[in-house]
């Protein structure tokens, strides 16, 4: 194995453009400058208009909501929801034309995530309205769509439900079975049923995905899907029995039927075919406000635990005084650090796309996010209730409702799996194509000699040295210091990425304990940058007590880097690949300690 501390001897290469994602930019080595040059800032008419939205939210929370409420009784009251829609709290994202506050993605997420910090149930419910249940309108919507109903989705008058899933199409989206089928006078037909639909029971707006019959000619495999509106009051829409949850309990979930239900063409959103790519757009935008809320959940975590400690006495003294638990609190602030991080930076890439700057799509770098701030959640929470001790398994106490809470968010918007290898697969497109290209140049006379030694050193994993990202005005020497550290994380992942194609090569995609071993080294990668990103990116200097958690990040994220290499060199162990085989082809039992042979 090469160790990550060894550094090539390359020169650094030249700035890429920002035609590159992040992700895919790194596997190659490389950063895209223009994109993390900065910390992402709001604009300041924006931080005004937050500003007072945020003290009027704040008002509320702290007097007319009641979030223990909400889970016990398996429901957000009506009046609850009446409260919400007169704050503006569905139409945070709608423009203001409209009669939404048009926030940005950032500003929407710091909303969604105090929201979330006190009631995961709540902000749920908020962000599939609109994250997803309105985000093919408003991203895919012509001006007529948008005027019809987005007024009332911004009042709340509506709220909106996304309705993709169903009984046999989980993360396979492209195994739907709901059909639409096309009438005579142009309006379409409904059949199929949703599950697991989150605001099932309380809304009026549902995107539903079906299956069209396909033109001549469509890429065999490729999904022939269509994205429709159908209102609530629509003959043939039934709602289901509200489903009794682990958590978010609060929320509604249940089925969406659809019995022959008839849409005008006027109702179908984007082109007849354009279903699976609207669907993939509206789940990858969503993901960053899950993020966000995961990291405000796991920061009152933080707070909660920490008061606990100084305030629970065991043996004399305060169990923070404990060696253990300080270390569980110091590994905690350094992941809720590291969570904010990742998911403000590019939800700050986000909002300057949405601005109109000429960026790439984000979809990697939101899955990454939310396949990261998902899972830290879950251990803070765990960690934190821990050390509540017995409080902690109380329902009295606010830990247990959390961590019920928290379980789901590693299934939905994607399970964490399938993100691992969504976003590791995608960002290695770009290098697979590189090294196809270099190894064809092995033919031209002209190319041989540069293409051999620049495929051997592919195969060594050897990885150029990446230059610090940051504008000239805020390259300190405090800056040029953490850079060093951070920078080997990063080519860790990079010569994960070179690890991977020379071992598989096309077969890759199949290769998927060591395509999620990658995907870790990225998401650390990504979570390494963003703090060094927030912590040197603003003008006016450094601050210290976040140089002290970005070095604390930076020190696991190359101890888990390490790990994961090695994980790379060893690939799955045959005895693990033999008992996985007698479980499932051989369907056979792990013996009990009684059984008599």
């Amino acid at each position: 194995m090469t160790d990550t501390n060894t550094l090539s001897t390359e020169a650094a290469p030249q700035r890429t453009n920002d035609g590159e994602s992040i992700l895919a930019a790194l596997f190659h080595g490389r950063l895209p400058h223009g994109q993390v040059a900065s910390w992402p800032e709001v604009p300041a008419e924006e931080s005004e208009l937050f500003d007072v939205f945020h003290d009027a939210l704040e008002r509320f929370l702290a007097t007319d909501f009641d979030p223990v409420a909400i889970d016990r009784n398996a429901k957000i009251e009506p009046a609850t929801l009446e409260a919400f829609a007169e704050l503006g709290l569905f139409g945070l994202i709608v423009p203001e034309e409209h009669g939404g506050l048009g926030l940005s993605q950032t500003s929407y997420t710091r909303i969604l995530a105090r929201v979330g910090a006190e009631c995961a149930s709540t902000a749920v419910t908020l962000g599939a309205h609109s994250s997803i249940g309105m985000k093919a309108l408003l991203l895919f919507g012509n001006d007529e769509q948008k005027a019809r109903w987005q007024p009332d989705l911004a009042s709340g008058e509506r709220i909106a439900a996304f309705c993709l899933t169903e009984p046999g199409s989980g993360s396979d989206a492209a195994s739907i079975r709901t059909k639409a089928t096309r009438q005579d006078d142009g309006s379409w037909r409904l059949e199929g049923e949703k599950v697991w639909i989150t605001n099932g029971g309380i809304a009026g707006f549902f995107t539903v995905f079906a299956r069209t019959e396909a033109p001549t000619g469509w890429p065999e495999g490729k999904p022939h899907l269509a994205c429709f509106v159908v209102l609530r009051e629509q003959d043939g829409v039934r709602i289901g029995a509200e489903e009794d949850k682990l958590g978010l309990k609060g929320s509604s979930t249940t089925t969406v039927a659809l019995d022959g239900v008839v849409v005008p063409d006027s109702a179908r959103i984007g082109d007849d075919g354009d279903g699976f790519k609207i669907a993939l757009e509206v789940l990858n935008s969503g993901r960053l406000g899950l993020a966000g809320a995961c990291a405000a959940s796991a920061r009152r975590m933080l707070e909660l635990a920490t008061a606990q400690a100084k305030a629970r006495e065991q043996f004399g003294r305060p169990i923070a005084s404990f060696g253990l638990i300080r270390d569980k609190l110091a590994r905690m602030a350094t992941e809720v650090f590291g969570m904010e991080s990742m998911a403000y930076l590019i939800a700050g890439i986000a909002d300057r796309k949405g601005r109109g700057e000429a960026l790439p799509s984000q979809a990697l770098e939101a899955a990454a996010c939310k396949v990261w701030c998902t899972e830290r959640l879950w251990e803070t929470a765990h960690e934190a209730l821990q050390i509540a001790g017995g409080n902690g398994f109380m329902r009295e106490f606010p830990y247990e409702r959390v961590l019920r809470d928290a379980r789901v968010n590693m299934i939905f918007e994607g399970t964490n799996e399938i993100l691992r290898l969504m976003l590791a697969l995608g960002a290695l497109k770009g290098l697979g194509k590189h090294l196809r290209s270099t190894a064809k140049k092995l033919k031209s006379p002209g190319g041989f000699v540069p293409s051999l030694v620049e495929l051997g050193r592919f195969k060594m994993g050897s990885v150029p040295r990446i230059e610090c990202p940051l504008d000239e005005s805020l390259r300190t020497s405090e800056a040029t210091e953490d850079w060093a550290q951070v920078e080997r994380v990063l080519r860790a992942a990079s010569r994960g990425a070179r690890r991977i194609l020379v071992k598989h090569g096309k077969k890759v995609v199949e290769a998927q304990e060591d395509v999620a071993a990658l995907a870790d080294l990225a998401m650390g990668a990504l979570n390494a940058l963003g703090a060094f990103v927030r912590v040197h990116g603003r003008k006016g200097g450094s601050n210290e007590r976040l140089r002290t958690l970005l070095q604390d990040l930076v020190a696991v994220r190359l101890d888990d880097a390490r790990n994961k290499l090695a994980a790379l060199d060893r690939g799955v162990r045959a005895t693990r690949k033999s008992v996985a085989k007698h479980l499932i082809e051989d369907d056979l039992r792990v013996p009990s300690p009684f059984d008599k042979d």
